[in-house]
């Protein structure tokens, strides 16, 4: 009889910002708050078994804030760095809240789960100063058959405020 050992894998978000746009004549600002590390332990005794189909975080995992919009309109764009990724595994985000608003100031779409890409795509689009508004995420497609891991995973997630 053979076995199969896994080690486990321990998978870590680590943010990236860019700030660029004209929201009347000064960029709109982001700030990120937050990240979540995962281990998937080897649990896996018999076999035909296999893990979990996905694995979330909490709904407020990470909070991202928008500040100096004076007002105005920009968007979130997302996109995720591959280059030390297994792109068996799905990463997914979402938006689980509004934040604090400030009078006038509103935040639409992104409340969907969106997979990421190495493309910059549209997360969510908003209109003045925001804070605090909740993130969560959701990895999938992770199986004893995936290729490597038994080794740490490590991604970044680019988040860029962009003003429209």
């Amino acid at each position: 009889m053979t076995g199969f050992m896994l080690n486990g894998l321990v998978w870590l978000v680590i943010f990236g910002l860019f700030s660029y746009g004209d929201c009347h004549g000064q960029s709109p600002r982001i700030s990120i708050s937050g990240a979540w590390s995962l281990v998937i332990r080897n649990d896996i005794t018999e076999a035909g078994k296999d893990y979990t189909g996905s694995y979330s975080s909490d709904i407020d995992q990470t909070v991202i804030s928008i500040r100096n919009a004076n007002g105005a309109a920009w968007q979130i764009l997302v996109r995720n760095d591959l280059s030390n990724w297994n792109t068996d595994f799905l990463l997914e985000l979402r938006r689980t809240g509004e934040g604090l608003l400030e009078a006038g100031s509103t935040v639409s779409g992104g409340t969907v789960y969106t997979v990421l890409s190495a493309n910059d795509q549209q997360f969510f689009v908003g209109v003045g100063n925001v804070e605090d508004i909740p993130v969560q995420y959701r990895l999938s497609n992770v199986s004893v058959v995936s290729q490597d891991l038994s080794y740490y995973q490590a991604n970044v997630i680019w988040y860029t405020v962009v003003g429209l």
